[in-house]
């Protein structure tokens, strides 16, 4: 059986990227040449970020964190 090789990931220069970036309505993220929708964005391609999932994850991790910072000038925060 023969191989088919997958088709090559285009990759955006940091020039291209941020051309699109001026003339999209919604925000990405680039890494190594990809741009990628940001959590939250209406594209079918949007990185995940806002399930369920996530959300715990978060919550637990602030909730930690404060916990570790207790008594401390320290403070936490989180994306929002």
């Amino acid at each position: 059986m023969a191989l088919v090789p997958s088709p090559q990931l285009y990759r955006f220069t940091v020039e291209e990227y941020l051309a699109f970036e001026r003339a999209s309505a919604e925000r990405h993220e680039y890494l190594d040449g990809v741009i990628y929708a940001m959590a939250g964005s209406a594209s079918p391609q949007a990185m995940a970020g806002e399930s369920e999932e996530h959300g715990t994850i978060c919550v637990n991790l602030v909730t930690s964190l404060a916990m570790g910072v207790r008594g401390s000038p320290c403070r936490v925060f989180t994306k929002d």
